[in-house]
């Protein structure tokens, strides 16, 4: 079993154009869609920890498939 990753972007709310990427990673547990399926529920805990920021936008991956920018 692998892992998939939850890959969003998130942005001040104070200046909107100021955004950045964050990963959580999890135990591959099916299929990418089921992924997307299972996380609003993370991206609402992580939002309440985050109460500056707003999640933009977000996509599930499998790690050896997601670039990184350098």
């Amino acid at each position: 079993m692998g892992f998939v990753e939850l890959i969003f972007t998130v942005c001040s709310i104070i200046n909107p154009t100021d955004c950045r990427e964050e990963h959580l990673q999890f135990m591959d547990q099916g299929s990418l869609a089921q992924c997307v399926w299972h996380a609003q529920p993370y991206l609402a805990q992580w939002v309440n920890q985050h109460e500056n920021l707003r999640v933009a936008k977000w996509h599930c991956a499998y790690p050896d498939a997601v670039e990184k920018s350098l």
